[in-house]
């Protein structure tokens, strides 16, 4: 209710302002008291001018127009996530590309390789230290230990992402019918 404004005139033609005061003292407290309370606020408008009207409307006009550009960006950007959906679908659907040939997908592979790229660096890099180093605080090598192990098994799951990215949809059907036939679930190890 910040934008509310109860706005009272004539002030400029009551004989005794200790009146009109009084007034509203007694509408702040007998019929504006939940609108106040909620954030609206009284404005006397002293002088009945074309420029003191607009003073009281124009932070009004400008809130209002810049919540309507915040409305317009949230708009465009779920108008851009359907379009890319729809993009993606029909690339899938329409034109029987794998996901990692999609629009979408070639971002996402090209994030992932950078990923892959920066993460068996990092990796490379901490076991060099802990090479290297003559520290012999064994709770710090345990804890360089634990991040190298993390950092590891995030490797893995980053490449295998990646992997499944490049795997076309045939292929992942004939996957999914292999395991079958050899009597396990895909991703898990079948039993002899």
């Amino acid at each position: 209710m910040s934008r509310v404004k109860i706005v009272t005139t004539m002030w400029d033609i009551l004989p005794d302002h200790a009146l009109g005061e009084a007034r509203i003292a007694d509408l702040q407290q007998n019929f504006w008291a939940d609108l106040l309370t909620h954030g609206a606020q009284h404005v006397p408008l002293i002088n009945q001018s074309k420029e003191a009207a607009l003073k009281v409307v124009a932070p009004i006009i400008n809130a209002t127009k810049e919540l309507q550009a915040r409305r317009a960006d949230v708009t465009h950007e779920a108008t851009v996530d359907v379009i890319d959906t729809l993009r993606l679908q029909k690339e899938v659907v329409d034109y029987g590309l794998a996901n990692s040939e999609t629009s979408a997908g070639r971002i996402v592979a090209a994030k992932l390789q950078s990923l892959i790229i920066a993460q068996r660096e990092r990796l490379e890099a901490l076991q060099a230290t802990v090479i290297s180093e003559d520290d012999e605080d064994p709770a710090r090598l345990l804890q360089q230990l634990d991040e190298i192990q993390r950092l590891k098994d995030e490797l893995t799951v980053a490449v295998d992402d990646a992997k499944r990215m490049k795997m076309s949809l045939p292929r992942k059907m004939r996957k999914l019918f292999y395991s079958l036939r050899r009597g396990s679930r895909p991703g898990s190890v079948a039993h002899t």
